[in-house]
């Protein structure tokens, strides 16, 4: 099983380790070593009744968490923590993707200034053209003026 799914439902669920070992039906020691074990192969061992466990506390599919990809290399998800999470707003990359779907308006602004308007309504939906004008104060000035334009031109086109 990947950790970083495990973290990533976990997020999105408001859970906390503590949680994961109540429906995995482990100590909470034994899941505090998944995590700590998971920085040389980002996998987690466990039985399959502590998948089964999970499978329904986490109301996931049991091939979900059998997933053995990552998402991103380790040596990707580091260029990404670098360039995304510089100041840790965000504790984790997880986090900072569960608040993209969310519409948070510090996540949506730190996505734009990274990856502009067009790349980040790609990425978030339609919410990152509807909210900039709530989240534009949180970009980077210069960045901020630029992207002003552009939503400007595309408001006036009719397309937000």
């Amino acid at each position: 099983m990947s950790h970083w799914l495990i973290k990533l439902l976990l997020a999105l669920r408001g859970l906390t380790q503590s949680d994961l070992a109540r429906l995995a039906g482990v100590s909470r020691q034994a899941v505090s070593l998944w995590f700590k074990s998971d920085q040389s192969n980002g996998q987690i061992n466990c039985s399959l009744s502590v998948l089964k466990n999970l499978s329904a506390g986490l109301s996931v599919p049991i091939s979900m968490l059998l997933e053995q990809d990552d998402i991103v290399s380790p040596r990707e998800r580091k260029q990404l923590e670098a360039e995304y999470l510089w100041d840790r707003l965000y504790p984790s990359l997880e986090e900072f993707a569960i608040a993209i779907v969310r519409s948070e308006p510090s996540a949506l602004a730190r996505l734009v200034q990274i990856v502009g308007l067009f790349d980040a309504a790609k990425i978030a939906g339609k919410n990152v053209w509807k909210r900039f004008p709530r989240f534009k104060s949180r970009i980077h000035p210069k960045r901020a003026e630029q992207c002003e334009i552009v939503w400007s031109l595309q408001k006036n086109l009719g397309l937000i």
